[in-house]
């Protein structure tokens, strides 16, 4: 092999690696057209803040992070019960959000039998939330800001590090 293939050869790795970054991006609705989604402005407000986001639900991450009862600071358990309230239903119904008082559905003795629930219904609510087209951040407080918050608290959450 030339010098030269093998430089076009590694560039096309690149490139196919570049390509399926946007591809998953795309997957998972950062893109809607050509206008900007919930996904696509917070992916661009978290990248240098070592999160990734976890509303796809990949291996029950959500229903994994409900379970942590050490360790981590905060817990992902208080970042979404502090977010449960604004994360509103508002045009599909069919999201299925568990009902009942926040303090009580967020219990201890109670979340084993309801993460399952509790995570499904953050999944949905997140994948339809980061389709949402969101032109600009909310900055003001209001109803846009809560739903962005929420969003960023519920769907978002640190990177898992890999020791070695």
């Amino acid at each position: 092999m030339t010098p030269q293939a093998g430089v076009g050869t590694g560039l096309g790795g690149l490139a196919a690696a570049g390509a399926g970054g946007s591809a998953i991006a795309y997957a998972a609705g950062a893109f809607n057209g050509n206008e900007p989604t919930y996904l696509s402005q917070a992916l661009k407000a978290v990248s240098e803040q070592n999160k990734e986001y976890i509303g796809r639900n990949v291996n029950k991450k959500i229903e994994s992070l409900l379970s942590e009862k050490t360790g981590t600071t905060p817990k992902y358990l208080d970042s979404l019960k502090g977010a449960w309230d604004r994360m509103v239903d508002d045009a599909n119904p069919l999201l299925g959000k568990p009902g009942g008082n926040t303090s009580d559905l967020f219990q201890e003795t109670k979340l084993e039998s309801k993460k399952g629930e509790i995570s499904t219904y953050t999944s949905k609510w997140c994948e339809h939330t980061a389709k949402k087209t969101l032109i600009e951040i909310p900055k003001a407080a209001g109803d846009g800001k809560n739903i962005w918050d929420a969003f960023n608290e519920a769907c978002f959450w640190k990177k898992a590090t890999v020791s070695g």
